[in-house]
């Protein structure tokens, strides 16, 4: 996947780090307390469960990115692609917890983004069965929001995005996430002459580029394959 210019635009990639990092951020950031963030809390109830999956992995596009050219981020941007697909189908992502043992050095880079892989396994999870996708949500975004050093810059587009989602693709209660609308990875480049009528195409676009012979993170079988077909892309909801 191509960097979203937003996120190129915003000049984080390989900058000094100068943030906390131990057990206790990496805690909180996992385990919010609501009352410490109201209003961000209550926005995030504002939108589906499927904009909630896609807007973890554009947090975590901010959270990858933010540290390339200081370690790899390879793994990362493969399973947030296959993220991505997984808002589309979850039949076309694996997405299993990061295992690999803890490197000595650079902690401070690889603890946030290894944070950032664990919370893509657990949203997906969650999608899968239909509820708490929203809470991993918020939990990567306060993730990208302690990490990225033009701060402002992050809450300024997540903020466009959560209002945008909350018109797009807002929380129907009752409403399971087979029924939502899937959200293409385009909306969050807010982009002005972005509308709802693009997404049936840019959908159909991203599932054409999957390669699961390049990205072991996708499933690579006749889901695939059909999903490909014009005519399986969930329709957008007017």
């Amino acid at each position: 996947m191509e960097i979203l210019s937003v996120i190129r635009d915003a000049g984080i990639a390989g900058a000094p780090l100068q943030y906390e990092w131990d057990v206790e951020v990496s805690r909180s950031i996992t385990y919010p307390l609501e009352e410490e963030h109201p209003r961000l809390a209550r926005a995030f109830e504002l939108i589906s469960d499927r904009a909630a999956l896609a807007l973890a992995m554009a947090s975590a596009e901010w959270v990858a990115q933010r540290f390339e050219g200081i370690i790899d981020i390879g793994d990362a941007l493969m399973r947030i692609e296959a993220g991505y697909a997984a808002v589309i189908d979850p039949r076309l992502a694996t997405l299993p917890t990061p295992d690999e043992p803890f490197p000595d050095e650079l902690q401070d880079a690889h603890g946030p983004l290894k944070l950032a892989r664990m919370i893509i396994t657990t949203a997906f999870e969650y999608m899968k069965d239909g509820e708490g996708v929203v809470d991993e949500s918020l939990s990567m975004a306060l993730l990208a929001r302690h990490v990225c050093p033009q701060r402002k810059k992050y809450d300024a587009w997540l903020s466009a995005v959560l209002k945008g989602a909350a018109k797009h693709y807002p929380y129907v209660e009752d409403e399971p996430p087979e029924q939502q609308s899937p959200v293409p990875r385009e909306f969050f480049d807010l982009t002005p002459d972005w509308t709802p009528a693009h997404a049936t195409t840019e959908l159909r676009a991203f599932l054409a580029s999957l390669d699961p012979a390049r990205n072991p993170y996708l499933i690579a079988d006749e889901v695939l394959r059909a999903q490909r077909d014009p005519a399986s892309v969930p329709p957008q909801k007017p």
